[in-house]
């Protein structure tokens, strides 16, 4: 019996008893990895994991023990020192999506050229399909959301529904957490060397740890469609290309139906035992829901090489 179950069957007796449910996040476990270096997108498929990190050149596929299956080189770039790609150079893979058979990854868009291209990986086919720049769309981005400059766009999570694509700009510095909405058609069709996609733009306050503002750092769509889920992440730093002190994250929730979509959010510290988890929390899935509570995984990233893997259960009322 997995513990999701156990503590399900827990919750189903004692709302039985009463009709007072205890909201919030629990964290179940945490493991450290170094063959995967700086994980920042996740997606939880058919009782794998598709990982990538932000200094590293593959596409990597996990079981569920966290051991790498297979791995499939996506950028061309592989100038590594201590098994990492120089900053100066990497793709800086930040968010990735899964739509049938093909898995989206995305450059964050933080640097020309190195940084700005979309790879489409065929998983039956275990074939890179699609290699695209795309700074046009970072461009359209840019003047949408009134960014000051190119160093200002930071896109960390990308995530899908039926209908539509959600970017999500990590917007810590100058106050720019955005999500950018597209029509899953437009944005697919442009992919595969179609027009600009049209877009809205969604602006959203993100909690604070001490002075600092955290970040959209990750998302995914629930599997009932009812809310987009996220990560955020908080550092001691005043720009988007160097890193800062961590200083911890959190995980929330903004509803994508109702009067509510995407207005409004629900966020909780990541803690344990009262304090922060010192860890940038880089992306989520869920592997599964059950009514009010979501089983989730998480991946973060420190800056020092590692990979941290963690997995939580979030009950919301």
């Amino acid at each position: 019996m997995t513990l999701f179950f156990r503590i399900t069957m827990l919750l189903i007796f004692f709302s039985s008893c009463s009709n007072h449910i205890e909201e919030g996040l629990y964290i179940r476990s945490s493991v450290m990895i170094e063959t995967i270096p700086s994980a920042s997108g996740v997606i939880c498929n058919e009782g794998n994991i598709w990982l990538v990190g932000d200094d590293a050149a593959p596409l990597f596929e996990v079981n569920n023990k966290l051991e790498i299956i297979n791995q499939y080189t996506l950028s061309k770039i592989n100038n590594k020192v201590d098994g990492r790609i120089l900053k100066s150079l990497k793709a800086d893979f930040e968010s990735l999506d899964m739509v049938g058979d093909e898995i989206i990854v995305l450059g964050s868009g933080s640097k020309e050229i190195s940084r700005d291209t979309a790879f489409v990986f065929n998983k039956k086919t275990r074939m890179l399909i699609s290699e695209k720049s795309i700074r046009p769309l970072f461009n359209l981005f840019i003047e949408l959301g009134n960014y000051d400059s190119l160093s200002s766009i930071n896109i960390e999570g990308l995530s899908s529904c039926s209908k539509y694509f959600y970017l999500l700009q990590r917007g810590n510095i100058g106050n720019h957490n955005d999500i950018f909405r597209i029509a899953k058609p437009d944005f697919l069709s442009y992919l595969h060397g179609g027009d600009l996609p049209r877009m809205e733009i969604f602006h959203f306050q993100l909690p604070m740890i001490k002075e600092f503002m955290s970040g959209f750092s990750g998302a995914c769509v629930s599997p009932d469609e009812k809310f987009l889920i996220f990560t955020s992440s908080v550092e001691s730093t005043l720009d988007v290309y160097h890193d800062g002190e961590v200083l911890g994250s959190f995980i929330g929730m903004i509803p994508l139906q109702g009067d509510g979509a995407l207005t409004e959010l629900q966020t909780w510290p990541v803690k344990e035992n009262g304090q922060f988890i010192i860890t940038k929390l880089e992306s989520v899935c869920v592997k599964n829901q059950e009514h009010m509570l979501y089983d989730l995984i998480c991946v973060s990233d420190n800056d020092d090489g590692k990979s941290g893997v963690y997995e939580f259960t979030l009950i919301v009322k």
